[in-house]
């Protein structure tokens, strides 16, 4: 069944509307609705309120944005919001997306996961998008961002899957 798509940022819409594009077109067979649920210091409840309501849930970062503190480092601005959106939608149904780096290398990958642990503890999928080429590196994750629309709740961890870029 196509799932319905919550995307979660501090960010505005424009910087990631790209990605509902690709969403909305190369994965319209599994995705029914991309919804953006902006994060506020004021409207924690109504954010609550609305993230129960999908079945994915991604969580939009762009270094346009500030750092990559996103959870788990000083000045983090994600790590209440991830943790919920995984009790919330189970950490099978949630990735993040960290966007606009100067390149996606798995190096840096490794990196962001063992500074900040709760992304792998919180999530299925980290994926990195270079500000260069954001359409190539979204669709070179295509099977691994199908496999977390597709799978449902059958309990598959994507950072386990050794063969793709995401550990």
């Amino acid at each position: 069944s196509r799932k319905i798509v919550g995307i979660s940022s501090r960010c505005p819409q424009d910087q990631f509307q790209w990605m509902i594009d690709m969403l909305t077109s190369h994965l319209s067979e599994l995705v029914s609705e991309v919804k953006y649920l902006p994060i506020t210091n004021e409207n924690s409840d109504e954010w609550k309120k609305e993230v129960k309501r999908y079945s994915i849930g991604i969580l939009y970062h762009s270094l346009k944005h500030g750092r990559i503190n996103i959870t788990d480092v000083e000045g983090s601005l994600y790590d209440k919001e991830l943790s919920y959106m995984s009790q919330c939608l189970d950490k099978e149904n949630v990735m993040v997306v960290l966007d606009d780096l100067d390149h996606a290398k798995v190096e840096e990958k490794e990196r962001i996961l063992r500074t900040q642990p709760s992304i792998k503890d919180c999530s299925s999928l980290l994926l990195l998008i270079a500000n260069k080429d954001k359409q190539s590196d979204f669709l070179s994750q295509i099977d691994a961002i199908s496999q977390l629309l597709n799978r449902g709740n059958t309990g598959v961890d994507l950072f386990k899957n050794k063969t793709q870029l995401t550990f």
